[in-house]
């Protein structure tokens, strides 16, 4: 995570991916309730502390049922934690929008792999997509339109057997 601009957790399920995506926002958000400049884990530094946002699929893919002319960037702040609301008022959104668009947040999407059909998986992947390259930049202001090797992110997925296998 220090050098790479976005990583894939794969694995079976039950094999703890939602727990280490938890774990991790935990991480990210001990260390700036501690001040820390970056974040160490086990002793390794995995890069500058940002503001951890864990974006459940599940919980999207209803929000978006309801609203579906939204982007992503929309339901920052619409998720929860903790069975909570992230953010509560306008100046909320529009913070965590800013933390966004100035690389300051990690954004960590758990559960694209529980999507029920493959053309809700195809909706939420063109969505995770244009947010990509909309929405992220490192803390230096580079996006994927400024390094299109940063934009080399394959999404894409193939249902076979009711499995999900990378192409």
């Amino acid at each position: 995570m220090q050098k790479d601009f976005w990583l894939v957790v794969l694995g079976y399920p039950h094999c703890g991916k939602t727990t280490y995506a938890r774990w991790l926002t935990h991480e990210f958000a001990r260390a700036i309730l501690d001040n820390k400049k970056n974040v160490v884990i086990h002793g390794v530094d995995v890069g500058y502390v940002r503001v951890p946002i864990l974006i459940c699929v599940g919980e999207f893919t209803e929000w978006l049922k309801q609203n579906p002319t939204m982007q992503l960037i929309d339901y920052l702040g619409h998720h929860t934690w903790l069975n909570e609301p992230y953010c509560s008022n306008a100046k909320d959104f529009g913070m965590l929008k800013e933390l966004v668009d100035h690389g300051r947040a990690l954004i960590i999407i758990d559960g694209l792999n529980e999507i029920e059909t493959p053309e809700l998986r195809h909706t939420v992947e063109e969505l995770v997509q244009k947010f990509i390259l909309s929405h992220t930049v490192t803390v230096d202001l580079i996006s994927p339109i400024d390094d299109p090797t940063l934009a080399q992110c394959g999404l894409k997925r193939e249902y076979q057997n009711g499995n999900c296998y990378t192409e």
